[in-house]
Formats: C-alpha cells, structure tokens, sequence
C-alpha cells in the first residue's frame, strides 16, 4: 500500500466516524401534537356528554361529571392510542396539558396502568409532564387519557413515547474521535517510514 493510499484511507475512516449519524429516539405516538386538524391515529369516545377533539394544535375535552373517569364505558370520556413497543424496553412519556376550571381531571394509563391522577391541576398556561421508566409488557401498549373539566376545557398537546432502551446506541465522544485521530496519525506516520525506508 503507497502512502498517500494509506493516508487517503486513513483520512476516509476518520471521516466515516465523525459524520456517523447520531441515533435519536423516535417518538411512537401518531400525531401526539393534533396538528392534523382531527384526532387521526387516535380512538375517542364517542358517546361521553362533551368527548374530545382537536383544536388543530391541541385535543380538547369539556366532559362533565365524574362518570367521564369513572363511570362505565358508555359515559367514560377517553382519548387512546394503541403503540407498537418492544418487550422489556422502557420508555418515557411526556405531554403538555392545559386546565383551568374546577372540577377538572385527567388520568393517565400507560399499558392499563394508572400513571397520574390529576385532580384541579389548574394549569392556566401549557406545563409538560414526563414519566420515564416505564416498561413495556407487550408488543403492544395502550396509552389513555381520561378528562374531564366541568366549566371550562382541558387541552392536551405534544404527546410523546419514547423508547428510551433502544436510543442508548452508543455515540463517539470528542476524546475517542481525537484519540482516533491520532491513531491514524501514528499509522499514516509509520507508513511514511516504512516507505522510505524501502527507497
């Protein structure tokens, strides 16, 4: 191999690692941000008194009584999501949520299980929740909300899953790259002698 292949082929690897793309987590909710227009992707109940919709930039919800997070399936106001998750992976939630009126409430499930109970959050402006750690049981999870807000709204937006297991693919730090770098250097440079000793 001549030297300049050998830097050449040096300088190509040192590239491929630093232009690696970096993995980032993807978030499994179908549109967890109700930009759409409509509820697409979701289930909603149908016959609860105000069940929800989208605004466009939020799913909004006005049910009244208690029956919306209690009551039997009829009366229930429920906004679902079934996601596609792997077995044993964990995963985080987040989402903004909005509610100003009292009674309000919003229950949140994540494969059945009950992950908050909001009761009178009274959120005038948009707040973020998150729940990490949570393990997935089944190749596929449920993710529920339950609202209601008697006088005025509940709104919900940026709805986000995230498989937190398989996003911790490992990702080259400056010092590794640098000591890379000099690596190559070290090779390039000892090409270079041998190649010149041969002369």
């Amino acid at each position: 191999m001549s030297f300049r292949s050998a830097v050449l082929a040096a300088l190509v690897c040192a590239v491929a690692v630093v232009a690696s793309p970096v993995a980032r987590a993807a978030n499994i909710v179908t549109n967890g941000d109700f930009g759409t227009g409509d509820l697409t992707g979701w289930t909603s109940s149908v016959s609860a008194n105000f069940p929800w919709r989208s605004t466009g930039t939020a799913a909004e919800t006005g049910c009244v009584g208690s029956g919306c997070i209690s009551g039997t399936a009829l009366e229930q106001n429920f906004l679902m999501q079934d996601l596609s998750t792997v077995v044993g992976d964990s995963y985080t939630l987040s989402f903004d949520l909005l509610a100003t009126g009292t009674p309000s409430e919003l229950k949140v499930l994540f494969g059945g299980v009950v992950l908050a109970d909001l009761v009178n959050p009274n959120l005038p402006s948009f707040t973020t929740f998150s729940f990490a750690g949570l393990i997935a049981t089944s190749s596929r999870t449920t993710l529920e909300f339950l609202g209601r807000d008697d006088p005025e709204f509940i709104d919900l937006t940026n709805v986000s899953v995230v498989d937190k297991t398989s996003s911790n693919s490992p990702v080259p730090e400056p010092g590794t790259l640098a000591l890379v770098a000099s690596g190559l250097l070290g090779v390039s440079g000892a090409l270079r002698k041998r190649a010149s000793a041969q002369v």
